[in-house]
């Protein structure tokens, strides 16, 4: 096992690599926002529909903004044409809000810009590095359900 200070040196490493990667990738995707005039709150909130319609307070958790904030930024996306809200047919106090087709287009655009971004960085790859890649990754999310798992039992059970 590796002593504590060699430890907390891959961490830091790891935050580094995985700092310089994401600023790269997020440099060449924000080359094609111009287009879409889209802040980066703006972004996430149609990353967090595109899984499906969701109550304006889930959105605001999501984004870490007041629900005020998320009514804001979802009255600038309906006016882009990229959501649409709806009130609760049980309960008129709680709106929904959803993808339109033009918002599923667009983040199905940056999807591809995505997709795009793999297929380049990895043409220098083998396909045997790209399998190691693949496996520290898949272990790296593993780990990230299990913390978040954890951290959603200790809020639950204080």
């Amino acid at each position: 096992m590796n002593s504590p200070d060699e430890r907390d040196e891959l961490i830091e490493m790891f935050a580094q690599v995985t700092h310089d990667l994401t600023t790269m990738m997020h440099l060449h995707i924000a080359s094609e926002w111009p287009e879409h005039e889209l802040s980066m709150a703006q972004f996430k909130a149609l990353v967090f529909l595109s899984g499906g319609s969701a109550r304006m307070g889930d959105l605001a958790r999501f984004l870490g903004i007041s629900l005020s904030s998320a009514t804001n930024l979802a009255d600038r996306l309906e006016s882009k044409g990229l959501v649409q809200r709806d009130h609760d047919r049980e309960d008129r106090r709680v709106v929904t809000c959803e993808l339109t087709a033009e918002g599923r287009q667009t983040i199905n655009r940056f999807w591809q810009i995505g997709r795009q971004q793999i297929e380049q960085l990895t043409e220098a790859l083998s396909d045997s590095e790209l399998r190691r890649i693949i496996d520290s990754l898949q272990l790296l999310s593993g780990s990230w359900k299990h913390y978040t798992e954890e951290i959603s039992r200790e809020r639950r059970n204080p």
